[in-house]
């Protein structure tokens, strides 16, 4: 679960992410179509979240994640092959729904595996994947691997090639019986029905909102960064370490975050913090300079991956949730984060017309919407029981 999360879905993220200037170059794409590059698989996720939360609730998880894996490494490896911004975008497009179906469904799968006590360990171990591999991109990709390949062609090819890997390996692994069990039960019900009931809930429609605000800022500031630290003259290596401090600081915090979470069973709290510690940051990173970049960054990434482990900790604990109608509570809460995604970065690029700063500016307010929403979502303590 760890490496799928890692090496198939994060790390080729932020590849693309650090990548971007490189790719801005050689293709002579403007800021805007650079931010449209940057969410365009985030903009087809939203319907992929809705339609494969419900289709991972009727087959089963590692069903999708087979397919979820080696789409993401077919249509990930196409991006290297193209001539122009059009079919970039397209095959960005076409990654979007395989791509971001792959957390959905570790999640789920570890809803499946692990008791409801341990719920939030199982999905910081995922959140822990997801930090390596942004990690290992940002560090990697541009600094390293294309120099060494000759190309970010053949980076995004190297990372392709790892997704459907994991597929391979995800098709091999046994079924188990809570699995088949949870999976029987959703397919008896219509195939909009989990969907349905889901949108029913008060706590899933709040959360959903706010992740537009979250997944607006988190997303927007990581592509923006790169760019942004270029431009003021800092050398790429040096913006590349920016970003890979983020990760680290989120690899380093999500398990003691989610540990804590577990034990004090406050979740809000913890949406809270993450949330407002992201919105501050974001708003301070054009306002600082030299080595405070640095700490700024920190203090953005410290409850990243941690905040993602407890909020969908906090989804699957919502009541008429659990684990049948895990993929879809899921689904439809990401598409919020997915939204915001797509849309953010390329309207905040737009913004720096009117200044550097801005972009940051208009993703910090953001960030602190969905704050204030995350507010209104009260704690729920659920029984110790199995998920089987």
């Amino acid at each position: 679960m760890i490496g799928t999360a890692g090496l198939a879905t994060a790390a080729p993220r932020m590849a693309l992410a650090v990548m971007l200037p490189e790719i801005r170059e050689q293709l002579e794409l403007s800021l805007f179509q650079t931010g449209l590059i940057w969410g365009a698989d985030v903009l087809t996720g939203v319907v992929s979240s809705v339609l494969g939360g419900t289709l991972s609730d009727r087959y089963g998880a590692r069903t999708s994640l087979v397919v979820a894996c080696v789409g993401t490494g077919f249509f990930g490896m196409a991006r290297g092959l193209v001539p122009e911004f059009g079919w970039l975008l397209a095959c960005s497009f076409l990654t979007g729904p395989f791509i971001n179906l792959i957390p959905l469904n570790l999640h789920k799968a570890g809803a499946q595996f692990f008791p409801r006590r341990q719920l939030s360990i199982s999905n910081a171990g995922v959140s822990v994947g997801m930090a390596s591999g942004f990690m290992l991109g940002a560090i990697t990709a541009a600094t390293y691997l294309s120099p060494w390949l000759g190309s970010w062609r053949l980076v995004l090819a190297l990372f392709g090639s790892l997704g459907i890997l994991f597929g391979c390996v995800w098709l091999f692994i046994p079924k188990r019986t809570g699995v088949d069990r949870v999976a029987e039960h959703a397919a008896g019900h219509n195939f909009t029905a989990g969907l349905q009931h889901v949108a029913k809930l008060w706590d899933i429609r709040l959360m959903t909102l706010a992740n537009f605000g979250y997944g607006a800022c988190v997303n927007s500031m990581l592509g923006y960064v790169p760019l942004f630290l270029r431009n003021v003259g800092w050398a790429g290596p040096r913006a590349d370490l920016a970003v890979s401090l983020f990760h680290v600081a989120s690899l380093v915090a999500t398990l003691p975050f989610s540990v804590w979470s577990d034990r004090s069973g406050h979740r809000r709290s913890f949406m809270l913090a993450g949330s407002i510690s992201l919105s501050l940051a974001t708003f301070a990173i054009p306002l600082v300079t030299n080595q405070s970049v640095f700490a700024v960054m920190v203090v953005a990434g410290l409850m990243r991956d941690a905040f993602m482990s407890i909020m969908i900790t906090r989804l699957m604990e919502s009541e008429g949730v659990g684990p049948a109608y895990a993929g879809s509570a899921m689904g439809l809460s990401m598409v919020g984060m997915q939204l915001g995604g797509a849309v953010a970065p390329a309207a905040g690029n737009a913004l720096a017309a009117l200044g550097p700063g801005r972009p940051f500016q208009f993703w910090s307010l953001l960030a602190l919407s969905a704050a204030a929403l995350f507010w209104l979502v009260g704690d729920r303590r659920v029984p110790d029981d199995s998920a089987s």
